[in-house]
């Protein structure tokens, strides 16, 4: 499994750390161009892209003032139904690990680190199908509702305005908002009421889920490690999808490469080995800012500038404590 890390100082500069990622190890088919700072992705025998590109916003407070950040815009295109998904507050850029893997199903997951202890996550590729059906691609990241973050209910990996990988409550705002684009998947079948699924639970009939956050997959990830001898409980992502729109869902696909994990015990980024496999060991968002907290007290978390009494109360939060992200990893 391929690995990269690298130290990009925003996001234009993490676009061209992909682009020769993906094109010099991974020997996908990327055209980057340095101008725009975009990068187009496509990989070998598979009809799927994914564009990558930077999206600046600009927030204003009362109590903060005015406050910018990046975005990373991945926009997949060559499927019958296009879509796009964003990963936000990505100011400033400590680290990103990417991780990717082709010798099944290709896929890569990317890893920011902004500031110390809070990770944003985005995924590209192709899902392992459970079924018969043609497509299987697959894009989504996390989103955090910071800059709503004046009651303590915004800060909760629940709430409605916040994005779990591959699950969330999240329906994309026409309201001006940064839009935390939710990302889907392809599902192309004669019998599908659709080709294209949104990860949401809000504002449309056919959408997936399955991710962090999800009742059927999100409670087995809090399971503590075995007393007995110490061993650790990792399980697949399990994509489920309401393919008539007639409030059933119906197991899709994996996500290969990422599995959940109780990533309490665990150093930030640790790498373990698991069945004769390593795997590094994320927060999905945060693990040590309790839950319905924001962190603010007056320290912050350094990813946002303190107001005029040096409160950094506007933040991203996402207290996820214990959920945890486990990718297969190559040292």
């Amino acid at each position: 499994m391929p690995f990269n890390l690298s130290t990009p100082s925003d996001v234009a500069n993490a676009i061209a750390d992909l682009a020769d990622f993906y094109e010099n190890t991974m020997e996908w088919n990327v055209t980057y161009d340095a101008l725009d700072n975009t990068a187009l992705i496509s990989i070998p025998g598979r009809p799927a892209t994914f564009f990558l590109e930077v999206i600046p916003f600009s927030y204003s407070n009362s109590n903060f003032g005015d406050v910018d950040f990046e975005i990373l815009q991945i926009t997949v295109s060559g499927v019958p139904t296009g879509w796009s998904t964003r990963l936000g507050w990505l100011n400033p850029i400590t680290k990103m690990h990417v991780h990717a893997d082709d010798t099944a199903e290709p896929w890569s997951l990317i890893t920011f680190e902004s500031a110390p202890g809070y990770f944003h996550h985005a995924f590209i590729g192709y899902m392992e199908k459970l079924g018969t059906y043609d497509g299987g691609a697959i894009a989504d990241a996390t989103g955090w509702p910071g800059f709503w973050g004046t009651f303590g209910s915004e800060w909760q990996w629940d709430n409605e305005n916040t994005h779990l990988l591959f699950d969330g409550q999240y329906e994309e705002s026409e309201d001006g908002s940064w839009g935390r684009g939710s990302g889907g998947i392809e599902v192309t079948h004669a019998d599908a009421g659709a080709d294209f699924y949104k990860f949401s639970n809000s504002n449309g009939s056919f959408n997936c889920g399955g991710g962090w956050g999800n009742g059927h997959n999100g409670t087995l990830a809090w399971v503590e490690p075995v007393g007995v001898d110490g061993s650790l409980n990792i399980h697949p992502v399990i994509i489920h999808a309401n393919l008539n729109a007639n409030n059933y869902i119906t197991p899709v696909g994996c996500v290969p490469g990422v599995r959940m994990v109780n990533c309490a015990p665990f150093e930030l980024g640790q790498v373990v080995s698991i069945g004769g496999q390593d795997w590094q060991i994320f927060p999905m968002c945060n693990k040590d800012v309790a839950y319905g907290e924001t962190g603010g007290d007056g320290s912050g978390p350094g990813n946002i500038q303190p107001n005029s009494i040096g409160d950094y109360r506007l933040n991203i939060g996402g207290a996820t404590e214990r959920w945890g992200i486990a990718v297969l990893h190559e040292a």
